[in-house]
């Protein structure tokens, strides 16, 4: 069996889990400061405020670019449908708590 080299897009998304490796591993202290890892409530929080986050930055990502360029399908790479399904089945369906204003809910 013989493997393939990877690809443009196989590398650059090495090359990004290397270089944002130092924030992922930040990242622990976000649930700490949420209580994400204390209760429900705590990552309901948590969650809510990620959708806030993204949902603004993947509508701005998604305009007048063509990632299938580089090798990137946008669709499955998007967090917001991923966390919105979190959220609706959490209960949370009418804002996002403490983050509310960055983006409704579909």
């Amino acid at each position: 069996m013989t493997l393939s080299p990877p690809s443009q897009a196989q590398g650059l998304m090495q090359a990004l889990r290397e270089a944002t490796a130092p924030c992922h591993e930040r990242i622990g202290g976000v649930f700490e400061r949420f209580g994400a890892s204390e209760d429900l409530a705590g990552y309901r929080r948590l969650l809510a405020c990620f959708y806030g986050f993204y949902a603004p930055m993947e509508v701005r990502l998604g305009q007048g670019f063509d990632w299938s360029l580089g090798g990137l399908d946008w669709s499955r790479r998007r967090k917001t449908p991923w966390l919105a399904a979190d959220l609706r089945a959490l209960s949370l369906r009418h804002g996002v708590g403490e983050c509310a204003g960055h983006a409704p809910l579909p």
